[in-house]
């Protein structure tokens, strides 16, 4: 018998069995657990929240401003944020302010205002 031929497919060729009768343990595939407490997760620590930061520039636009216009804006006032995505988070931040009352949303220009400052229904001075 000749030396064995490697397998094509094979990405790791097996080292031959030694010796068949000798009984192996299994390996457990679990992770053990580990003796500390519990991830608390603390309150945002500096800075204000981000509905904060959504009311202030509403509350500066004349006629309402689209979701894509707030995120900007809030970013350029100075909110600091390690999200990967921000657009939804203040999409959501939005939607709760829209719940509570505080915030509506102009379905023909898609625009979002404080309640109160509501955005010019007729389309009258815009661009």
């Amino acid at each position: 018998m000749g030396p064995r031929k490697k397998r094509k497919n094979s990405a790791k060729a097996k080292p031959p069995k030694k010796d068949a009768a000798k009984p192996t343990a299994k390996k457990s595939t679990r992770k053990a657990k580990k003796d500390t407490a519990p991830v608390v997760r603390s309150s945002r620590p500096e800075g204000e929240d981000l509905a904060t930061y959504v009311t202030a520039v509403l509350s500066e636009a004349k006629t309402g401003l689209k979701l894509v216009d707030i995120v900007t804006k809030v970013i350029t006032k100075g909110y600091k944020t390690e999200s990967d995505n921000l657009s939804q988070a203040v999409y959501n931040c939005v939607s709760r302010l829209k719940k509570e009352g505080k915030v509506e949303k102009d379905e023909e220009s898609k625009k979002y205002s404080l309640v109160g400052t509501a955005t010019n229904p007729e389309g009258e001075g815009h661009e």
